[in-house]
C-alpha cells in the first residue's frame, strides 16, 4: 500500500452555500423516480433489516448524548463509521478518540437524507462538539446507484446543517472509501465522481477536505481483503489505517498541542550506516542478535539473522534501570508504507513512561515534536538526522530519572540523545510522562524501572541494543577511599 502525503490535502476552494436542488413537487407524477433527488430529502431508515435495531439505536443516541457531559469529537456516516463500536473498531477508538470525549452516530445502511433526518429528530441538539468528521454517500452509489451530483448534494446538505445547527464545530470531510476489487468496479467510480464533486465544499476556515484513499489501496489500485474482507467495510487492520492517516490532520485541527509552533528541523546527512557498534566492557548486553529473552514478550517478535522485528505488541525489559546510557540500532521498513505517523513508528519509553520517538522521518511530514527524535509532543529534534527507510539508524540516549519528594517531583527527568552520531536533544528536562492525548505530567514512582519498546503497527527493525548503569560520581571526601 501507499500512502501520498499529497493526499492529505486542505483544499482551498472556497465553501459557497448554493441552495439545495429542487425537489420534485408531489404533482409532478410525469417525473421518475431517477429524476428526483432522493439525496437531499431527510427521510428515515426504510429498509426491512433495519427496522428492529435503527430507531431504537437513534432513541439511544438521544439517551447517550444527554448524559455525556461533553462531546469534543462527532463521528457522523454509515455502517463503516458504525464499525468503531465492533470488536474492529473498538479498540482503535479507545486509543484515539474515547479521550477527545467522542461521540459516534454513525449508523448501518444510511444514506445521506437518513443522516439528515437524524439531524432533523435531535442528534445535533445541546452539543458543541470542536470537530465533526463526515464520511457519508457510499449507500447513495451502493443501493440505487446515484448520480455522483445527487450523493454530492446530500452530502452538501450535511454541511449546511452542520455548520447552521452547530457553528463553532469545524467540519472535517472524508473522500467515501474506496470499494470494490479495483479502480474498475463501477461502485467505486461512482463514489470517485461524488469526491471530486465534494472536494469543492472546502473553504480550509471550517470546512476541510481529506483524502486518505491510497491509505488502503495497493499502488496498483486494488483493495486488499487483508484491510477490508468484503472490499467495502474495514477490518481492525483498516481502523487503524485510517486512525494513523487522519491523526496528523486531527492534531493539527483540535487534537493536544503543546502550543508552540516550532521551526522545521534542519536536516542533516549522518553519512553511511556503519557496522553494529560494540558494546564497553561495563554494559549489559540485551540484544545480540540471538534472542530477546532479556524482554517480557520478546518471545512474540521474530528474530533471524542478528534482527529483531516488531510483531504482536511491545516489548519490556525485564530489568529495572534508572540513570543510563542506552544504546539501540533501528532501521525503519525498506519498503515505504504510509506517512506520517503510520510510516516506521515506534518508540523507546525510558522508564515506561517517557517516549524517545521512533519514526520514518526521511522525506515523511509530521508534526514536529512527533518525528524521529523528538521526545514526543514535548520537544522536536535539534535537527532531522534520519537515514533513508532501510538503512541503520543508532539511538545513544543518556537518561537521568526523576526525583520525587512527598509526591512531588523536585528534579524533573533529563534526556540527552544522539541520533546517528549526531546532538539532537541536549540534556532536555522532560515535561512529565509521555500522553498523546493530554499534556505530560508526573505520577511519582521509584527511582528504577524497565523500559520498553513500542510495536505501533509497523515492522520496524532493532539490533544491539545494550545499557550502562550510571552512578553519581564526584570527589572522594576526606577519611573515603
Amino acid at each position: 500500500m501507499r500512502l501520498n502525503h499529497h493526499a492529505y490535502r486542505f483544499l482551498l476552494t472556497a465553501f459557497v452555500l448554493v441552495p439545495s436542488l429542487a425537489i420534485a413537487q408531489d404533482t409532478a407524477t410525469e417525473q421518475t423516480a431517477a429524476e428526483v433527488n432522493l439525496a437531499v430529502k431527510p427521510e428515515v431508515q426504510t429498509a426491512a433489516w433495519a427496522q428492529s435495531w435503527w430507531m431504537p439505536r437513534h432513541e439511544e443516541k438521544l439517551e447517550a448524548l444527554k448524559a455525556q457531559k461533553k462531546v469534543g469529537l462527532l463521528m457522523i456516516g454509515d455502517s463503516i463509521t458504525h464499525g468503531w463500536e465492533n470488536k474492529n473498531g473498538k479498540a482503535i477508538w479507545d486509543r484515539y478518540y474515547a479521550p477527545r470525549d467522542a461521540f459516534n452516530i454513525g449508523f448501518s445502511g444510511d444514506r445521506t437524507e437518513n443522516v439528515l433526518w437524524r439531524f432533523e429528530n435531535g442528534e445535533l441538539d445541546g452539543i458543541s462538539p470542536e470537530l465533526a468528521i463526515v464520511m457519508i454517500g457510499t449507500n447513495n452509489a451502493g443501493h440505487r446507484k446515484e448520480k455522483p451530483e445527487h450523493t454530492a448534494a446530500g452530502i452538501k446538505a450535511i454541511v449546511e446543517q452542520l455548520r447552521e445547527r452547530l457553528p463553532q464545530t469545524r467540519v472535517l470531510l472524508l473522500a467515501i472509501f474506496p470499494r470494490g476489487k479495483d479502480a474498475n468496479d463501477p461502485l467505486r467510480q461512482l463514489n470517485d465522481a461524488t469526491n471530486k464533486i465534494i472536494a469543492k465544499l472546502a473553504d480550509n476556515r471550517h470546512v476541510f477536505f481529506l483524502d486518505i484513499s491510497d491509505a488502503f489501496l495497493e499502488e496498483d489500485g486494488t483493495l486488499p481483503r487483508s484491510i477490508m474482507p468484503d472490499l467495502l467495510h474495514p477490518n481492525a487492520e483498516g481502523y487503524r489505517i485510517w486512525a494513523e492517516a487522519m491523526e496528523p490532520v486531527i492534531c493539527r485541527m483540535i487534537g493536544w498541542v503543546s502550543g508552540i509552533k516550532w521551526p522545521e528541523p534542519k536536516v542533516v546527512d549522518p553519512g553511511p550506516a556503519g557496522e553494529p557498534v560494540p558494546a564497553p566492557s561495563d554494559a549489559i548486553v540485551l540484544f545480540d542478535g540471538k534472542d530477546l529473552s532479556a524482554f517480557k514478550g520478546g518471545d512474540r517478535w521474530i528474530v533471524e539473522d542478528g534482527v529483531a522485528t516488531c510483531r504482536g505488541g511491545g516489548i519490556t525489559s525485564k530489568q529495572a534501570f534508572g540513570d543510563c546510557q542506552l544504546h539501540i540500532e533501528w532501521a525503519a521498513p525498506a519498503e515505504v508504507k504510509g506517512s506520517g505517523q503510520g510510516r516506521g513508528n515506534s518508540g523507546v519509553y525510558m522508564m515506561g513512561k517517557y517516549e524517545l520517538q521512533i519514526l520514518d522521518s526521511y522525506e515523511n511530514e509530521t508534526y514536529h515534536d512527533g518525528q524521529a527524535g523528538s521526545l514526543y509532543k514535548q520537544h522536536p529534534p535539534l535537527v532531522n538526522a534520519c537515514r533513508k527507510p532501510g538503512e541503520w539508524q543508532t539511538y545513544d540516549i543518556v537518561f537521568s530519572a526523576p526525583v520525587f519528594e512527598d509526591g512531588e517531583v523536585v528534579k524533573p527527568a533529563t534526556m540527552t540523545v544522539l541520533h546517528n552520531g549526531i546532538l539532537i536533544q541536549d540534556h532536555f528536562e522532560l515535561l512529565g510522562a509521555t500522553a498523546w492525548h493530554e499534556a505530560p505530567k508526573y505520577t511519582p514512582h521509584g527511582p528504577e524501572a524497565p523500559f520498553h519498546i513500542q510495536d505501533h503497527g509497523n515492522p520496524v527493525r532493532f539490533r544491539n541494543i545494550w545499557i550502562r548503569e550510571l552512578t553519581p560520581y564526584g570527589p572522594v571526601e576526606e577519611g573515603e577511599e
